[in-house]
C-alpha cells in the first residue's frame, strides 16, 4: 500500500488513486479500515521499525553462535 512509503504526503496518495479532495479521501479510508490515512502510516512505520531490530537481534544472535561454536 502506498501509504507505507514515508516520502508522499496523504494528498499525494489521495490525488495517486483518483481522490483530488484530501478529507474525502481521509473520510474513506477510516470507513474502510477503522483508522485515518495518518495513523495507518504511523502504525506502519512503527511496524517496520520493530522488524527491522527483530532482525538485527537475529543477526547479533547467529554472530555470537558462530564465534561460540568456532572458539
Amino acid at each position: 500500500m502506498k501509504l507505507r512509503l514515508g516520502d508522499l504526503s496523504i494528498g499525494e496518495i489521495a490525488a495517486s488513486v483518483g481522490i483530488q479532495d484530501q478529507n474525502y479521501f481521509a473520510r474513506l479510508f477510516h470507513k474502510k479500515y477503522h483508522m485515518t490515512p495518518a495513523q495507518w502510516k504511523a502504525n506502519s512505520e512503527e511496524t517496520m521499525a520493530e522488524q527491522i531490530i527483530s532482525v538485527e537481534r537475529m543477526r547479533l544472535s547467529d554472530a555470537r553462535t558462530i564465534e561460540h561454536l568456532t572458539c
